[in-house]
């Protein structure tokens, strides 16, 4: 009982340190969404997907990544386990995804309502041939904090974050051309990669925990 409180603070303070650039990236991203919405481009709706999917968890992984030295103070503040502060940094990505994946949807519904269709295709597939977007964050994560926590990542959390920033970009892009060139149908392996990417994200859980607990803050 005693260690709720200390790790709903540790997640509010993620977030209220991130809140500046979320509040930033939110209005930029309503600003595209008003556009889809009006026009309905399928270069706007690309763009906001990267917007929303990427920026709004990078935010938080930016914060957790940051070395001025306020995250690690706060941290030797809390009565708790170095695994369960490991865990409420990987909740803090998984919560700001599924924000992220909520507005896009909503955005999405809403384009449905007001023009029948997206690009000819109903709602549902439109949202399963985007499936993968929805897992960038959690790529991004999986890959990012094990390296950030070896050896060879201490010192170099920015460029890495910048590294898998740009490869899950690079992913949103090749997935479609890579499903058609593996002959699988755009129903498949959009949510195949969806998929991986979470098993990824899990793994790398207990991946970075294990290397975690023998760190020193």
């Amino acid at each position: 009982m005693k260690t709720k409180a200390p790790m709903k603070g540790l997640l509010a303070f993620s977030f209220h340190s991130a809140s500046k650039s979320i509040s930033t990236n939110l209005l930029i991203s309503l600003v595209l969404a008003g556009g889809f919405l009006i026009v309905e481009n399928a270069v706007l709706l690309a763009i906001l997907v990267l917007i929303l999917m990427l920026n709004l968890p990078m935010a938080i992984i930016m914060t957790l990544a940051s070395k001025d030295g306020k995250w690690e103070r706060y941290q030797l503040t809390m009565p708790i386990k170095r695994s369960d502060l490991l865990l409420m940094q990987y909740l803090s990505v998984l919560f700001a995804t599924i924000v992220a994946a909520a507005l896009l949807i909503t955005v999405m519904g809403i384009s449905t309502v007001l023009h029948d269709e997206l690009f000819d295709y109903g709602f549902i597939t439109i949202i399963i041939n985007t499936a993968h977007s929805f897992g960038l964050p959690l790529l991004m994560t999986g890959v990012l904090f094990p390296l950030a926590s070896s050896k060879i990542g201490a010192g170099r959390e920015q460029s890495l974050l910048t590294v898998c920033m740009i490869a899950a970009m690079g992913v949103n892009v090749l997935v479609p051309n890579l499903g058609n060139m593996l002959g699988m149908s755009a129903e498949i392996f959009p949510v195949l990669i969806f998929a991986i990417s979470v098993i990824i994200f899990i793994v790398s859980y207990y991946i970075t925990r294990a290397m975690y607990a023998k760190m020193n803050f």
